[in-house]
């Protein structure tokens, strides 16, 4: 089994309004049901700039951790129990995380508390942490895998992007491209909103 780098899976965020279909901490499994099956998502990789960690105890009086995201976009979502079993092993022992991670956002089996009204929600979890440690896009590769996310992120189809390039840098492709000026492009887009499309 091959090792990749945390940096090289930026690409698969997706590019999304909300983590996990809205901004609270569960979903209902009615509201699941009622979106077409190519909409339903109970998975999402999210690339965090402020990962914050808090030790608490569950319903059964149990130490668990919880955390508070925000991403790339601007989006947050508050006191979420991290499930992933090496990285909690590692809060326990009093390790730190960085700011800057890659996090997988789950839904949770249907569950309610004893004094719950209404339908068992889908609790929305942080099964996986992926930190991305003093991570700096070197390689050409790497830039432009970035910028794809960042034009995804502002709505920018490629003949935008190409328009850019043309009027900025008097270039058509990003191949073209001397690492500052991608480097440059990657800045300008990163200082773009997001699209609400």
């Amino acid at each position: 089994m091959g090792k990749v780098e945390p940096h090289t899976l930026i690409k698969y965020c997706g590019n999304y309004t909300q983590i996990l279909h809205d901004s609270g901490k569960y979903v209902n499994p009615s509201y699941l049901r009622n979106l077409p099956f190519q909409e339903r998502r109970t998975l999402q990789l999210v690339q965090v700039t402020n990962f914050i960690v808090e030790q608490g105890k569950n319903s059964t009086g149990n130490t668990d951790w919880r955390s508070t995201i925000q991403t790339v976009n601007g989006l947050k979502l508050t006191g979420v129990k991290i499930t992933d079993p090496v990285f909690v092993k590692k809060l326990d022992t009093g390790y730190q995380p960085k700011k800057d991670c890659l996090v997988t956002v789950s839904l949770g089996m249907p569950w309610a508390p004893k004094d719950w009204e209404g339908e068992e929600p889908c609790w929305k979890l942080i099964a996986g942490v992926i930190e991305l440690i003093d991570y700096q896009p070197l390689s050409v590769e790497d830039l432009i895998a970035e910028t794809d996310v960042e034009m995804k992120r502002v709505g920018w189809t490629e003949e935008e992007g190409r328009n850019y390039l043309d009027w900025t840098f008097y270039k058509r492709s990003r191949r073209q491209l001397t690492l500052d000026e991608l480097k440059q492009f990657l800045n300008d887009l990163k200082s773009l909103p997001t699209s609400r499309k």
